[in-house]
C-alpha cells in the first residue's frame, strides 16, 4: 500500500477506468470496485462504512481516497446504486436528488 502524504487526490493516484476489465461484468456480485448505495439520508459505501448508516455525500470521496491501490482493480470507477428498500415513496425523491449530488461530488472524469 502507497503511504500518501499528504493526501492525493484520486485522480492523482488511481489510474483512468480500464473497460477492458469490466465491460464484461453483467452481475453486481462480481464487481470488485467500490459499491456505492444512495440513500435518502446519504451514502453508505459497502463494506467500508456501517451497513445501514449513510455517511454525508461529501464525505464519500475522502473515504474512497482512505482505500488501498488494491481497491481499484477497474481504474478509477465505482457502482452506484439506489437503496431498493426504502420506507415510504417520499425518499424516491430524495435519493434521486443525492445521486445526482453525489455523481457532481465524485466527478471521477
Amino acid at each position: 500500500m502507497r503511504v500518501r502524504n499528504p493526501p492525493a487526490s484520486l485522480q492523482e493516484v488511481i489510474p483512468k477506468p480500464n473497460p477492458k476489465k469490466h465491460r464484461s461484468i453483467k452481475d453486481a456480485r462480481d464487481w470488485h470496485n467500490s459499491k456505492l448505495v444512495v440513500r435518502p439520508g446519504g451514502i453508505e459505501i459497502i463494506g467500508i462504512t456501517p451497513a445501514g448508516q449513510p455517511i454525508s455525500l461529501e464525505s464519500g470521496p475522502e473515504k474512497l481516497e482512505q482505500l488501498p491501490d488494491s481497491a481499484w482493480l477497474y481504474g478509477l470507477i465505482v457502482m452506484v446504486e439506489d437503496a431498493h428498500i426504502i420506507s415510504s415513496a417520499q425518499d424516491m425523491p430524495r435519493i434521486e436528488a443525492n445521486r445526482s449530488k453525489l455523481l457532481t461530488v465524485l466527478n471521477f472524469s
